[in-house]
C-alpha cells in the first residue's frame, strides 16, 4: 500500500512540472539597441507622378539582458513618394526584417520581424531627436525559438516591448 501511495505522489509531481514551463509562458519586458544602416546606395524607379525608392538595409539588434533580443538582420524598404515636387508626401509601408541568427534567453534560431515605420509628425512628436520610431511584432520564430511572440516600440536607436512562448 505505501508503494501505491508513493506512486501516486510521484505521478501528481510529474503532473506539476508541465505546469512551471506554463507560467515560463507569461510576457516578460524586453529592451535594448538598434544600430542600423543603408548596406547599398538605393535604387528608384518613377511610376507617373510617383517615385518609389528601394533600399537594402542591415542592423544589429543588442538586447540590455541575456533574455532580450540580440542579433543580426537583413532587409529591404520601398518608400513611395507620392505627387513627387507637388505637395509631396511619403508612405513607407511596412518592413520584414530577417534574423539571421537571433538569441533570447540563450537559446537561437531565426526570426522574421514586421516593423511599421512612423515618420516625424511635428505637431505629435516635435523632439528632432527622435524623428522616425514604430512598432515592431514577431511574425516568424524558428530552431530554439519557435513559439516566440512579440511587440513593441522603436525608434532612435532603441527598442523595447514584450516576449512570450506559446504554451
Amino acid at each position: 500500500m505505501n508503494k501505491k501511495v508513493l506512486v501516486i505522489a510521484l505521478a501528481v509531481a510529474m503532473l506539476a512540472l508541465p505546469m512551471s514551463a506554463v507560467s515560463a509562458t507569461k510576457p516578460y519586458e524586453v529592451s535594448g539597441s538598434i544600430a542600423s544602416g543603408i548596406t547599398a546606395p538605393p535604387s528608384s524607379r518613377d511610376a507617373g507622378i510617383n517615385t518609389f525608392m528601394y533600399f537594402n538595409t542591415a542592423s544589429v539588434w543588442t538586447g540590455d539582458t541575456a533574455d532580450d533580443i540580440s542579433g543580426t538582420t537583413v532587409g529591404t524598404q520601398t518608400w513611395i513618394i507620392h505627387n513627387n515636387e507637388k505637395n509631396p508626401h511619403v508612405n513607407i509601408p511596412d518592413v520584414e526584417l530577417f534574423f539571421t541568427t537571433a538569441t533570447v534567453g540563450g537559446l537561437t534560431g531565426t526570426l522574421k520581424i514586421r516593423m511599421r515605420l512612423l515618420m516625424a509628425d511635428p505637431e505629435l512628436n516635435p523632439n528632432p531627436n527622435f524623428p522616425v520610431h514604430g512598432t515592431w511584432q514577431i511574425i516568424d520564430a524558428t530552431g530554439e525559438l519557435e513559439g516566440l511572440h512579440g511587440h513593441g516600440t522603436w525608434g532612435g536607436g532603441w527598442y523595447a516591448g514584450e516576449l512570450h512562448f506559446a504554451p
